[in-house]
C-alpha cells in the first residue's frame, strides 16, 4: 500500500506542475476536427485577410492565414485535413518569425513586445496579418497596405525579428478542408507542446500499471 501512495504521489508531483505550465490559450486539435471561422471585426470592403475566429472542439481561437488565393466562407463547416509546419498548396515553411508573432500574440504578450500594438484593435490586427504575410514570403497583396498601420508594420517585419521563434514548437498550420476535401485555406494555430502529451503519456502509463498491480493483488 506504501509503494502505490508513493507512486501515485511522484506521479503527482511531475504531472500537476506541468500541467500548470502548458499555456491555457493552448488548444488541443487533430486531424479530422470539424472547425468553423466567423470574422471578428467585420469585412472592410477589399480587404483579403485575418484575424479570424476559428471554433473547434468546444474552444474558440484568433487565426491568421498563410495562404493567398484561398477563400473561407463564415459558418461553413469545414474540416482540419491536415497539422503540419509547410503549406500544402505553395509548400511554403512557416517561418520562425510567424511563430514568433503568432504564439506571443495568443499568450497576451505582443502588446509589451511592440508597444504600438493594441489587442482588440482592427487595424493592429490587421497589420499582424500583414506581417505574417511578410515573413511567410508573399509580401502584401495589391491594395492591402492601407489597412495597416504603416509604423507597426515597420515593427512587425524589421530584421531584429529575424531568427526570432526558431525554439517555438507548438505553433502550426492548420490545412483546412471543405465536403469535397477541396483546399479552403491554411491558418495558424496554438497546439499543446508535444511535450505535453509525453508527460500526460506517462502518467498515464504509471497510472493504468498501478492500477493493473492492484488488481493482482
Amino acid at each position: 500500500m506504501r509503494r502505490k501512495l508513493t507512486w501515485g504521489v511522484f506521479l503527482a508531483a511531475i504531472l500537476i506542475p506541468f500541467a500548470l505550465f502548458v499555456p491555457a490559450q493552448a488548444t488541443p486539435l487533430a486531424v479530422g476536427d470539424g472547425i468553423t471561422f466567423a470574422d471578428i471585426y467585420g469585412r472592410s470592403s477589399g480587404y483579403l485577410g485575418g484575424p479570424y475566429k476559428a471554433s473547434a472542439n468546444g474552444a474558440s481561437f484568433a487565426t491568421f492565414c498563410v495562404e493567398l488565393d484561398e477563400t473561407l466562407t463564415f459558418g461553413t463547416a469545414y474540416t482540419i485535413g491536415g497539422i503540419g509546419l509547410v503549406t500544402v498548396t505553395s509548400g511554403k515553411p512557416l517561418s520562425p518569425e510567424v511563430k514568433y508573432l503568432y504564439y506571443n500574440y495568443r499568450t497576451g504578450n505582443l502588446d509589451d513586445l511592440f508597444p504600438s500594438f493594441s489587442y482588440n484593435d482592427a487595424q493592429d490586427e490587421r497589420t499582424l496579418q500583414g506581417a505574417i504575410w511578410k515573413w511567410m514570403g508573399w509580401g502584401v497583396p495589391a491594395g492591402q497596405l492601407g489597412y495597416f498601420d504603416n509604423v507597426l508594420y515597420a515593427s512587425l517585419t524589421g530584421d531584429a525579428l529575424k531568427g526570432l521563434g526558431s525554439d517555438i514548437d507548438n505553433v502550426v498550420i492548420l490545412n483546412i478542408i471543405d465536403s469535397n476535401r477541396n483546399n479552403r485555406q491554411d491558418v495558424l494555430a496554438m497546439v499543446p507542446e508535444p511535450a505535453t502529451f509525453l508527460l500526460l503519456g506517462l502518467g498515464l502509463f504509471g497510472l493504468s500499471t498501478l492500477g493493473r498491480r492492484k488488481i493482482r493483488r
